[in-house]
């Protein structure tokens, strides 16, 4: 007959009542076997007397019982053992292919514009009214590549405007910004049908360059907080020199060229120059003042 085991794999049968024949009985319990188990067959030899009862049988048959539960319990445990680590190789396999996988070389940028006139050291800033040069260059290895001569270029997303490249895939596009603020500039080469198109993008600050000079003096004063320095409103800026002078390590020499700045910005009836933005501005990085 067909018997069901528990959620733990134990199987208990009682006899009661019911008379066994008069002979030596193999008890014999079978499981079949399924999809993820091996089949399982025990048996086990009983030694008994013509109509014994169940209750002399029930000291023979439960151990039985309890040995059957046992070894399936542990096929079952090692199976599911073996199964949870193939499992784990799996997952362990497949992290560690992802964090092998080589990263892929990144393309060289073909086109490029350049700012000729913003030296390498200084953040993309220029006057407002002041003419820019700027230089559109297209690699020379591509450019051997392609009969096209002409880039589009454009600011602010308005309309473009077409270039012509000299034979060694250069040209400058010089121009004036009557506007402060960011601006976007963009080039653009449509390519050919064997060559795809490149895009080239850069971003410019338009300002002022006496009001750039008193920014970047207003943020030198707000980081001089982090060197334990408070700096009082009603100071001037050579009383603030001669306070951080006392109480950092400041380069002299430097601290000066900050301060002149400032005065000629904030009280000289000259104009501030594109020099006098730029003495700032190294200045504060050589005292070590990060400031764009």
């Amino acid at each position: 007959m067909s018997l069901r085991t528990d959620e733990n794999g134990n199987l208990t049968v009682l006899l009661d009542n019911i008379k066994l024949w008069p002979e030596n009985p193999i008890l014999t319990a079978r499981f079949k076997g399924s999809e993820f188990y091996l089949p399982v067959t025990s048996e086990k030899g009983i030694v008994c007397e013509q109509w014994i009862s169940l209750p002399f049988l029930a000291p023979l048959v439960a151990p039985s019982l309890v040995i059957l539960a046992v070894v399936y319990n542990k096929r079952f445990s090692r199976k599911r053992q073996a199964l949870q680590q193939v499992s784990c190789a799996a997952v362990t396999e497949e992290r560690t292919t992802a964090k092998a996988k080589p990263m892929e070389p990144q393309d060289p940028q073909l086109l490029k514009i350049v700012l000729a006139d913003i030296a390498a050291q200084f953040p993309p800033v220029w006057g407002v009214n002041e003419k820019l040069r700027m230089e559109i260059a297209l690699d020379e290895s591509f450019f051997e590549k392609t009969q096209d001569r002409e880039v589009e270029v454009s600011i602010d997303a308005g309309k473009g405007v077409s270039v012509v490249l000299s034979k060694r895939g250069r040209t400058e596009y010089p121009c004036v910004f009557v506007e402060k603020g960011e601006h976007q500039i963009r080039a653009n080469f449509s390519g050919t049908s064997e060559h795809l198109a490149l895009n080239a993008e850069v971003r410019l600050r338009i300002v002022d360059y006496e009001e750039e000079i008193l920014r970047l003096y207003s943020e030198f004063l707000r980081k001089l907080l982090f060197h334990g320095i408070d700096v009082r409103k009603e100071m001037t800026a050579q009383e603030i020199e001669r306070l951080v002078m006392s109480t950092n390590n400041f380069d002299s020499n430097f601290l000066r060229k900050v301060t002149t700045c400032f005065e000629n910005a904030e009280y000289s009836n000259h104009l501030a120059t594109r020099r006098d933005y730029e003495i700032l501005y190294l200045s504060l990085k050589e005292l070590g003042i990060d400031i764009e």
